[in-house]
């Protein structure tokens, strides 16, 4: 909740270094300064740096949500990240050069070791004995962000003008669920709610390909995952729209933002009391005549055809077990079985 609260109340200074440098902020016009800042400065690290890091024990960064112990010692190491020591430079034994760049002493591994522990509590029975050996590897982690933090602190400044200066702060919230969203309502009950969704068969395919896993089994398992979710989360914003009056909700389907990008548009401005700005409806026709050419032309990169890829890509015998276990969520949001 303390994140949430650090976007709402424009507080960049106390932001993740990953949400500060993201491309989604960097990219923007608003950010030019910030960015070129940052570039002046000549930071010799990324984010991809210190993720690297945990790249033995936990895989690529896409799996990361997907392994549930290296989030919870990810979550509980970042508590640490401001305690942390400065990395040890004359350290240089650990076979992994980039680790060995933030190798702790002996000492310090084995006091922060101990109270990275104390802060999972329970959750750390649920770790496996390759994680539990590799906490250095966690803490290193984070010492690899605070030291980029310490880097671009001289620009976080213009991120706060870019921010302060705005009248309206959305949030693009990546599975955040119903019961997250209480704690966001307690607090901020006038809050406008837009809930995308997408066929869950479209999301249990693109998932597969992500994790590189396209066995039957994970597919139908992630589709049962992602429908039971889908259909709770509903229910909930339902309760939730008629305990907090003053919040608007509208649900809007990917499917739908696709074919037509204008009119979604303008029913998700309206949602917030705003006109589609004319440059953005010039964009939609733009990439609408550049989608249809690439369609002619077979391209199989058109976002018109990536909404159909799960009929091509799954077999009938795979349809039938997903909409099985998704009947609910295929009737709840009105996709066909």
């Amino acid at each position: 909740m303390d994140y949430f609260r650090r976007i709402f109340h424009c507080d960049p200074r106390n932001l993740p270094v990953e949400t500060i440098l993201h491309n989604h902020l960097l990219n923007l016009k608003q950010t030019t300064m910030f960015k070129e800042c940052y570039q002046s400065l000549g930071v010799n690290l990324t984010v991809k740096d210190c993720t690297d890091l945990l790249e033995p024990v936990c895989g690529h960064t896409t799996y990361h949500a997907q392994r549930r112990h290296c989030h919870l010692v990810i979550h509980a190491a970042s508590k640490l990240r401001s305690r942390l020591p400065r990395p040890n430079r004359d350290v240089h034994t650990h076979s992994d050069p980039n680790m060995a760049r933030w190798q702790m002493s002996v000492n310090d591994t084995e006091i922060y070791s101990t109270d990275l522990h104390n802060l999972l509590g329970e959750d750390a029975t649920e770790l496996s004995h390759a994680v539990y050996r590799s906490f250095s590897r966690f803490m290193g982690h984070q010492m690899c962000l605070a030291e980029i933090q310490k880097q671009i602190a001289p620009c976080v400044p213009y991120a706060e003008q870019v921010c302060s200066n705005k009248l309206i702060e959305i949030a693009q919230i990546e599975r955040l669920n119903a019961e997250n969203l209480k704690l966001i309502l307690r607090d901020y009950p006038h809050t406008h709610i837009i809930f995308h969704i997408r066929d869950p068969r479209g999301i249990a395919v693109a998932r597969t390909q992500l994790y590189g896993n396209r066995s039957t089994r994970f597919l139908v398992e992630e589709a049962r995952s992602i429908c039971t979710q889908m259909v709770a989360d509903y229910w909930e914003m339902v309760k939730l729209q008629k305990r907090y009056q003053h919040t608007s909700f509208i649900l809007v389907k990917y499917e739908d933002m696709v074919m037509y990008p204008y009119e979604i548009a303008m029913e998700t401005y309206n949602h917030i009391g705003l006109n589609v700005p004319d440059s953005y409806k010039r964009r939609v026709e733009s990439d609408m005549l550049m989608n249809k050419a690439e369609l002619m032309l077979g391209s199989v990169n058109s976002t018109l055809w990536d909404i159909y890829e799960w009929q091509k890509v799954l077999t009938n015998r795979d349809i039938k077990e997903i909409n099985k276990h998704c009947r609910d969520a295929l009737s709840v949001f009105q996709y066909s079985l």
